[in-house]
């Protein structure tokens, strides 16, 4: 897949994550989440990591719900480089 447009595709999807977890569909939300981050892994664009951190910060209000801790421990696997060094923001 050509580069360019998996990093759109993985800010498509992660908008979609985004207004999902707005409207409160966090099952939903969280599953285009990891959609979003299995495109940003293939990556090294700073541009993409950013639209994963976004993902997680419109999921913090639900963050003691487990499928957004599922979705924190998987973006930890796959991309150690969004491991927040002082805690999550």
């Amino acid at each position: 897949m050509d580069p360019t447009y998996q990093r759109g595709k993985a800010f498509n999807i992660a908008v979609l994550s985004m207004t999902l977890a707005a409207q409160g569909k966090v099952d939903e939300a969280c599953t285009q989440g990891r959609i979003a981050i299995n495109l940003a892994a293939g990556l090294t664009s700073a541009r993409v990591y950013r639209y994963i951190r976004n993902v997680d910060r419109s999921l913090a209000p639900y963050g003691d719900e487990r499928p957004v801790r599922d979705l924190r421990e998987y973006a930890d696997q796959r991309l150690p480089a969004l491991r927040p060094r002082g805690g999550r923001p």
